[in-house]
């Protein structure tokens, strides 16, 4: 797939969102189960099988989801408890 020209329609078909395919394709070529070669989408035949959670762009989006969920879950005086002891 030529992730330069496709990407929208395979989000459409999806109901995936693009940023959110975006993301998924770019954890996906750190973990090298896919190639990207003149902008197109390869899998690898045999790629080591390795959990999600070994890709640093995943892991920073773990802990960006988990700051997010703080800050909306949490009452104003916890939040201004944790931004003084920052």
């Amino acid at each position: 797939m030529d992730v330069r020209y496709k990407l929208d329609a395979v989000a459409q078909y999806t109901k995936i969102p693009k940023s959110l395919l975006i993301f998924m394709v770019q954890v996906f070529l750190e973990l090298k189960f896919v190639t990207i070669d003149n902008g197109i989408l390869n899998s690898l035949e045999n790629p080591m099988n390795r959990s999600l959670s070994e890709s640093l762009l995943y892991q920073k989006r773990q802990q960006l989801i988990k700051n997010e969920e703080f800050l909306v879950m949490s009452d104003l005086e916890t939040i201004k408890k944790w931004i003084s002891s920052q």
